[in-house]
């Protein structure tokens, strides 16, 4: 800016600084399409990659899961400006449910030490970040001798009782 502040000339300038800034480059980016450098591309990357490819169906279909939930929130994102502190911020909105908090984490880091190995990003985010402890639930406990007696008793001999639950109960024979 070559005018003094707060003059007329200098608010033209202003002006003519602001539309050239705001100008159109005639390079849009399509709505919804993927940006290179994104978590979306990097986990589309490593998903064609030769390591993810090695993994057993259901670890690749459970982080193609897991990583297109992430991605739905987070995939235009850079990665490279992903610190630790978003990587914890995403594990905790997920607090609720600590097992699904824990597989995307684990997912996350599985993306980001492929993309510190192909020198897409830096620094792992995932580094240090600690798993949840389990909700503690409870749960059924196990039966004693007695319950398992009892049960005997009052159903065995019992046509509607299946045989898996009677071979549950019944340990294993050596022939």
């Amino acid at each position: 800016m070559r005018e003094k502040v707060s003059t007329p000339e200098f608010l033209r300038e202003l002006e003519a600084a602001k539309a050239e800034i705001l100008k159109p480059t005639g390079k849009r980016r399509k709505r919804g399409a993927i940006v290179e450098g994104s978590l979306t591309h990097t986990a589309n990357l490593y998903f064609a990659s030769a390591e993810f490819e090695r993994l057993d169906e259901s670890t690749k279909a459970q982080r193609r899961t897991l990583m297109g939930k992430l991605c739905k929130k987070h995939g235009s994102k850079r990665v490279k400006q992903m610190l630790p502190r978003h990587v914890r911020s995403i594990r905790d909105a997920l607090a609720k449910t600590p097992g699904t908090a824990n597989n995307t984490i684990k997912s996350l880091r599985a993306v980001m030490k492929w993309a510190s190995s192909r020198d897409l990003i830096d620094t792992n985010p995932c580094t240090g970040i600690e798993k949840l402890k389990p909700n503690k639930q409870g749960g059924f406990p196990a039966w004693t001798i007695q319950d398992v007696e009892a049960y005997r008793a009052r159903h065995d001999g019992t046509p509607r009782v299946g045989n898996s639950v009677r071979n549950g109960l019944t340990p294993l024979r050596r022939r």
